[in-house]
Parts: C-alpha cells; sequence; structure tokens
C-alpha cells in the first residue's frame, strides 16, 4: 500500500463519519510567528481548541504538510526518522466526540481491511499515559484488542511550549522480535522492535507561560 493511498483512505474513512476535509495549511505557518514550520497537524488548528476562531465544522480531518528538525541527527541512521513527512489527524475542537468516539474510530480504520489499513490485530500495540485511566478503559471497552497489548508510557504527553496539550495514547507496530534488544520482556517505546504510527491526542488543557494549566474552553 502506498502514502497515497493510505492518505486517501484515510481521508475518505473520516468524510464517511461525518468529518469536513481540510487541505494543508502552508508548510510555513502565515500567523504564527513562534515557529518557522508546521510541525504538526494539530498546529494550524491550536485558534479552535483555544476558542479564538470558530472552526468550519465540528468535525475535521486532515494531512497536514510537517517539517521538523528536532531529530535531525536521527535522519538516515534509523527505519522511521525524517524531516518532511505529512501527518493525517483527525480533529474536534469544538468537542463533537473525544476519547470516547476517537479510540474506536482508530482502532476501526486501522484494522479494518476494506476501508481502512487492515493491519492484523495481534501485530499492534496500544500506550496509555500512566495517569489516562478514562483511556485505558475504554481501549478495553470499546475494542478488541488484548488487554495485556496495553501498556502505561510516562511519555504519553503531548504538547507543545504553550497552548493546548494533555495526554495521548499511541498505537504501535510490532515488527517482529528480529528488530528487537532480544529481551523477552520488551514492551513499545522501548528499542526498535515497535514502531509508533498514530498518536491519539487529548488536548484537555491550555499551558500559559507561568505553566500552568487551566482547562480548554471546549475539551
Amino acid at each position: 500500500m502506498t502514502g497515497a493511498e493510505i492518505r486517501r483512505r484515510f481521508l475518505a474513512f473520516f468524510a464517511a463519519h461525518d468529518h469536513v476535509v481540510l487541505e494543508s495549511a502552508p508548510l510555513v505557518p502565515a500567523d504564527d510567528p513562534s515557529t518557522l514550520f508546521n510541525s504538526a497537524g494539530m498546529q494550524p488548528l491550536q485558534p479552535y481548541y483555544q476558542g479564538l476562531r470558530q472552526p468550519p465544522a465540528p468535525r475535521l480531518a486532515s494531512a497536514q504538510k510537517c517539517l521538523r528538525t528536532v531529530d535531525l541527527e536521527n535522519v538516515g541512521r534509523t527505519d522511521r526518522h525524517h524531516t518532511f513527512f505529512e501527518m493525517m489527524g483527525n480533529f474536534t475542537p469544538t468537542g463533537a466526540y473525544f476519547k470516547e468516539r476517537a479510540i474506536p474510530l482508530a482502532w476501526e480504520f486501522v484494522t479494518d481491511p476494506e476501508r481502512g489499513l487492515g493491519l492484523p490485530r495481534d501485530r499492534i500495540r496500544v500506550t496509555v499515559h500512566p495517569t489516562d485511566e478514562e483511556a485505558r478503559a475504554l481501549w478495553m471497552s470499546e475494542t478488541d484488542i488484548d488487554p495485556t497489548w496495553i501498556y502505561d508510557n510516562a511519555e504519553n504527553w503531548w504538547g507543545l511550549e504553550l497552548g493546548p496539550c494533555g495526554p495521548d495514547s499511541e498505537l504501535w507496530w510490532d515488527r517482529g522480535p528480529e528488530h528487537g534488544c532480544g529481551q523477552p520482556d520488551c514492551y513499545p517505546d522501548h528499542c526498535e522492535r515497535f514502531l509508533e504510527f498514530w498518536n491519539l491526542v487529548f488536548p484537555q488543557f491550555d499551558r500559559q507561560p507561568d505553566g500552568t494549566l487551566p482547562p480548554l474552553p471546549r475539551p
């Protein structure tokens, strides 16, 4: 399956679930002097989550062109680091749904062979933030993932220096033990065996310059 086909399937899947598909914002943001490039699909949508602008629809989906330099020293040394890439995402800045719908939608897309990626369930692992008991419970109740394949990871927290932030939940592809560290208890984010391929971000807070985390106006 090509990258173009993955993009087409992703956007078509969420359009069928009542999401308005947005064009990618420019790689160089027009109205954000804090950064040189868009580095995440969420970045152009931050004003919607902060209540500063009205989103064009309650449910949005996009394939955003991104550029990152923070991992520049790893490009060419691993199988997974790049500078330019497209980040696909589905968003509900006005709270049309949250974890209770985002989690089963993601699972449906990655496992459905007709409209999604059709990935084998036994090769998928999930991580959640240790404090996010709600997300863990939803993975167990709203999908058919094996509960033993859900792991806590303190790194599952998303956010820029300022603005929307919160816990996230990541989906990982098990590349097989031949790509791992050889430890029998190997787990996602531990070695190269597991490749993160989707990050479900749950923005609940608005990080302020003083470090405080007031709730977003529309979580």
